[in-house]
Order: C-alpha cells, then structure tokens, then sequence
C-alpha cells in the first residue's frame, strides 16, 4: 500500500504538468508511450505472442495512433495506416507457414490499433475547446472510483462481485466506487467554477461520473480475464504497487471514450 500511495504521488503531479501546462504535443506523446508499453504488456509479457519482430511491429503501431488524433488525420490517411499494418501481420502470418497461430494476428490488431484508439480519446479531448479542463474527466473519474472501491471494499466489502475473474473485488466496493467518482466529480465542479470561473452542468458531471465509473469497472475485469487466463498478478512492474500500464490505466481505456462521446452530446463547461 505504501508504494501505490508514493508512485501515486509522484506521478499524478507529473501528470498535471502534462496536460495542464505543457503543449498538446507532450499529451500526444505521453499517450504514444503509454501505448506502446501496453502493447508489449498485452503481447509479449502475457506470452500471448513470442515473436519479438511482431512485438515490435505492434508497439509501434500503437504508439503512432495517438499522432493521428493529434494531427486531426483524416480517415484516408488512417485507413492507409490501418490497412498497412494488416498487411504486415499478414505477412508475417503467411511467412511462419502454420507456425503462428492465427490468434497472433488478433491479438496484435488489438493491441497496435485497438487499445490506442481508445486511449487516444485523451488526445482528442485536449485539444477541443476547455481541452485542459475535459481531459482531466476520465482521469478523475477512473482513478478516484479505482480508489474509492478499494478502501470500501476493504472496509464494507462482503459480496464477491465477479470472484473467478477478479476475486478481490466486491458489490459494496463497486458502490463505493460510484459514490466516489460522484463526490470527486462535485468537487471537481467546484473547483472549476469558483477557482476559473466558468460553469459547470452537474447533472451533467453526474451522469459523466456514473457512465465513467460504470464502464471503468467493466474495463478492469476485462483485462482481468486474460490476467487469470495466463495466471499472471500484474501485468507489468513499471508502477510498484501498482503493475504495469494496463494495469493502472484499464478503466480508462473504457471511461475516456466513453467521456468524449457524452461530452459531445451533453457539454459541461
């Protein structure tokens, strides 16, 4: 616990300072290395691909999609990068001549093209108008939930809320999780409108808070399941305490997104 809480603190400043004060470039390539760690974690550290060329492939590819958002790349170009990816994993495929199995080619999609479009939603976020304010939702959300349901869990929790994928994890915990991304959403509000001056929707960040915290605990027990299909704790040791990029940063794949499309159709700020 004292390791999360000190990774904890070292990282989330660090993390303002990108996204608050520094150019939206810092955030793109941010999110690119984030990529490309979750990539290898999801591939090679999971033994779900052993070719370490495709590895490679497949990192690089996901750390140039968040480039695409921030560039504002227009399908064409995209669907050209998409396509020749494709190509190569099938190359690959049809060069190990039945050595590869097929799931290395869906695996390797996922993890080069999948995961970063998800996770580029930061990107696309900074950059719409209160960019700075908006890319902080998912943020919040996912990490105050994450952490609200751990100590409810562990104070309240009794009953097991998926115990073959994630038996840690209990129904009073999940509650807890919601209630917490509510009051941090609150807070943030406040903070948002007495420290900047500008208005906030609360029915708004309410239903944000509830759709983020909601998604966010389907995102961790998804990565949850491959976790206990190869018998793994974490899936990296980059954060002590906390695993490795997926690890930390699962919920938000789910909640970012799903933050940019409300946010389209119910503007907060």
């Amino acid at each position: 616990m004292k390791a999360r809480i000190l990774v904890a603190v070292v990282c989330i400043p660090l993390l303002l300072v990108v996204l608050l004060w520094l150019p939206t470039l810092a955030t793109a390539i941010l999110v690119a290395g984030l990529c490309a760690l979750a990539a290898h974690e999801l591939t090679y550290a999971t033994g779900l691909i052993t070719n370490r060329r495709v590895v490679g492939e497949t990192m690089l590819m996901a750390a140039l999609v968040p480039f695409w958002s921030w560039c504002g790349c227009p399908a064409e170009p995209a669907m050209a990068g998409g396509l020749a990816f494709f190509l190569v994993l099938a190359a690959e495929l049809l060069a190990s001549r039945l050595k590869m199995p097929f799931e290395v080619m869906t695996a390797a999609l996922f993890a080069g093209l999948g995961m970063p479009w998800l996770l580029s939603a930061l990107v696309r976020l900074i950059q719409q108008p209160d960019g700075r304010f908006l890319v902080l939702l998912p943020l919040l959300i996912s990490f105050v939930a994450d952490g609200a349901a751990l100590f409810a869990g562990m104070a309240l929790g009794r009953h097991k809320l998926a115990p073959v994928i994630s038996p840690k994890k209990t129904v009073e915990g999940m509650i807890g999780g919601f209630a917490g991304a509510v009051v941090g959403m609150l807070i943030y509000g406040l903070a948002v409108r007495f420290a900047f001056g500008r208005e906030f929707r609360w029915l708004t960040g309410v239903l944000l808070a509830l759709g983020g915290a909601g998604v966010s605990v389907i995102g961790d027990l998804f990565f949850s399941c491959l976790k206990r299909e190869k018998q793994i704790k974490d899936y990296g040791r980059l954060l002590p305490g906390h695993g490795g990029v997926l690890d930390r940063f699962d919920s938000v794949l789910f909640c970012a997104p799903l933050c940019e499309l409300l946010l389209c159709w119910l503007p907060l700020l």
